[in-house]
């Protein structure tokens, strides 16, 4: 489409040419019968260089547009490794807290068992006293 109207400015462009090339062969000294040849080789001259032109600015869109093709598979692509690693980056994050969480609730059983383990101590202890103060009680009888 945007060809198309391309075109069209410059055949309108073209004929505006013509048309005051036309009124200006009017008022040269030429002869009558010369003049209809070379308007037809000025507008034939004209019309190539707009086809000339126009095949120009229609290799020019075709490469901007593969360039535009190009850079959108890139962006996508660019796009798809972006989301990969999003996902891949909430996964070890998901993990990281799940670890944490094992972590924290390990702690707090180390420390239980630690309590546990002094809670025993202390009473094998009371336990080796109330032993000792029962062995030294039958020693004395």
């Amino acid at each position: 489409m945007g060809q198309l109207n391309l075109q069209g400015f410059y055949l309108r462009d073209c004929f505006r040419t013509h048309k005051l090339e036309e009124q200006m062969s009017r008022d040269s000294c030429l002869p009558v019968d010369v003049q209809p040849v070379l308007n037809l080789e000025i507008l034939e001259s004209d019309l190539l260089a707009l086809v000339k032109a126009s095949k120009q600015k229609e290799e020019e869109l075709q490469y901007a547009e593969r360039n535009v093709f190009l850079e959108d598979r890139r962006l996508n692509q660019a796009k798809e490794e972006s989301e990969q690693r999003g996902n891949e980056i909430s996964a070890v994050f998901s993990k990281h807290e799940k670890l944490e969480g094992e972590l924290m609730q390990a702690n707090l059983d180390l420390a239980s068992q630690t309590r546990d383990t002094e809670d025993l101590k202390l009473q094998i202890k009371e336990r080796d006293q109330e032993i000792a103060s029962a062995h030294s009680t039958l020693s004395l009888k």
